[in-house]
């Protein structure tokens, strides 16, 4: 198949492209600036604004490219375009369309309650709010249906900034794990296995109707059970004692996150499993690299 990947240097889109050409899958990769990587067998790439007089073969719209800024000049160069990436799909009548939204839509609303794809959505950023704004965008397409993807927090290889990559590292190096509260759960997906399920999807029967899809460890554990698996996960490579020390909440409880994938289980048979116990084996050993 030929894909049309945007966002092509962002740590899901490069992961995802890896993987479709490893397939044998022709990408056209776009990226805002020139991407100066070489190129790989099958990978051609061009700048965003060479988008709407792209006239190749494409059969599926993979959308990733949004930015992670709350600056509002960013994010309506986000959305402005994902309304191009609209026009396009509109004019080349692709037939598959995803568009890689975020669990930033839903909020803090539910504690410890499955969200669905049927939830209120009541963003409490900016950037969730434009997230929701680039899924109504894509919604609207004459030629197709789009299919949205609700994604988790992405851990694992790329994705050092996230807290389980910290804490699993202050607990090789200092015998010590710390975590705030440790009520709230935690909603997240490794990188290998969000792209895998990114390109299940894009492979199976395009949808009737716009759908939405929660994408998403099935397991969704509070942070008091994440640290205490990096504890025991350290403890038996190091074969030495690690400390948990839990931080109060001053005010009120953290922000706490728990979204249902029974819809991407049940319609896709996609079922995400020890992507957070993998992740923290992986960063172990990337560690003693």
């Amino acid at each position: 198949m030929n894909f049309l990947v945007t966002g092509s240097t962002g740590i899901l889109a490069q992961q995802v492209i890896k993987s479709l050409l490893a397939e044998g899958h022709i990408v056209n990769a776009f990226s805002r600036t020139h991407d100066a990587r070489s190129s790989r067998q099958g990978e051609a790439k061009y700048r965003n604004d060479e988008l709407l007089n792209f006239n190749n073969q494409v059969d599926a719209v993979i959308h990733c490219a949004f930015t992670r800024s709350e600056d509002p000049a960013e994010l309506s160069t986000s959305l402005q375009f994902t309304y191009e990436v609209a026009k396009f799909c509109n004019a080349q009548k692709i037939p598959t369309v995803i568009n890689i939204s975020s669990q930033s839509v839903y909020s803090d609303q539910s504690h410890g309650h499955l969200l669905d794809e049927t939830s209120a959505v009541t963003p409490a950023t900016r950037y969730g709010l434009a997230k929701f704004s680039s899924e109504l965008i894509l919604s609207n397409l004459n030629c197709t249906n789009a299919i949205t993807i609700r994604l988790g927090s992405l851990i694992g290889k790329g994705m050092e900034v996230r807290a389980l990559h910290k804490m699993t590292l202050n607990a090789w190096n200092n015998n010590q794990v710390t975590a705030l509260d440790g009520r709230q759960f935690c909603s997240l997906i490794s990188v290998d296995d969000a792209a895998r399920a990114v390109i299940s999807i894009a492979l199976a029967t395009p949808p009737t109707e716009d759908i939405t899809l929660n994408l998403t460890s099935h397991e969704q554990p509070t942070l008091e059970d994440i640290v205490q698996q990096i504890a025991l996960t350290v403890e038996k490579a190091k074969d030495a004692k690690v400390d948990i020390v839990y931080i109060p909440a001053v005010d009120q409880m953290p922000a706490s996150l728990k979204i249902s994938t029974s819809k991407l289980e049940r319609d896709y048979g996609i079922v995400i499993r020890d992507s957070i116990a993998n992740t923290i084996k992986q960063i172990l050993s990337d560690n003693a690299d």
